[in-house]
């Protein structure tokens, strides 16, 4: 596939998330003092009950995961490469995890002080009300955008040299783009069609062809 190939049909989702790791490391001599070994405190101590924390994680997991399942790998963390026209189901699927994740946070934040009441019982000498921020929603975040593929142009900014040099750079990972794409795609083909060759020679049950079983083969030669 030629670089302007690329280019017209396929564009870069970006993904941006934070969530409040509710945790901060404990100085091991610290630990040995107190002679604790909890749930708690294991290194780290844990600001509030860590599983208050999990459906917030979960949203931005599954985000990441609906996103996954049109991409193609991209050789930079959290952005990802998508066909064009995959965008639209991309962005309303995205908006949906919006929403979930701050509906998440809000309930989060409706129990946040009963949290740092229970984690002033389970810390003890380790309990530090500085460690907890006044508005925790500030430590949450969900954004996205998407990006355009070009190649980078000159400007007054760059010199000759520099110019040429990230130019360079930017061909350089299309071509690694196009060959993690080519191994997924190779390696999932190869994947589905394992599977169907397994119950094809599954002498246990007759053999029959239906239309389900085409069903992930057709999904992904569209």
């Amino acid at each position: 596939m030629e670089e302007n190939k690329i280019f017209e049909k396929a564009c870069l989702v970006q993904l941006s998330t934070s969530i409040w790791q509710g945790s901060r490391i404990v100085d091991q001599g610290v630990i040995e003092r107190l002679g604790k070994n909890s749930d708690w405190i294991k290194g780290r101590k844990y600001l509030i009950n860590p599983e208050l924390l999990g459906p917030i994680k979960t949203a931005v997991q599954q985000a990441r995961k609906t996103i996954q399942r049109y991409a193609l790998p991209f050789p930079i963390t959290s952005i990802y490469l998508v066909p064009k026209e995959s965008l639209v189901v991309i962005d309303e699927a995205l908006q949906a995890f919006h929403d979930r994740f701050w509906e998440k946070v809000e309930h989060f934040n409706d129990v946040y002080g009963e949290a740092i009441d229970e984690a002033r019982d389970f810390l003890g000498d380790l309990y530090n009300q500085t460690d907890y921020p006044e508005d925790v929603r500030k430590k949450f975040k969900f954004e996205w955008r998407f990006l355009t593929l070009s190649v980078p142009e000159q400007t007054s900014v760059l010199s000759p040299e520099v110019y040429e040099r990230e130019k360079e750079k930017f061909l350089t990972m299309m071509e690694e783009t196009r060959e993690l794409a080519s191994i997924t795609l190779a390696d999932e083909m190869g994947k589905i069609v394992s599977t169907l060759t397994e119950r094809l020679n599954d002498t246990d049950t007759p053999r029959t062809l239906n239309s389900s079983m085409f069903n992930k083969l057709n999904e992904f030669l569209n």
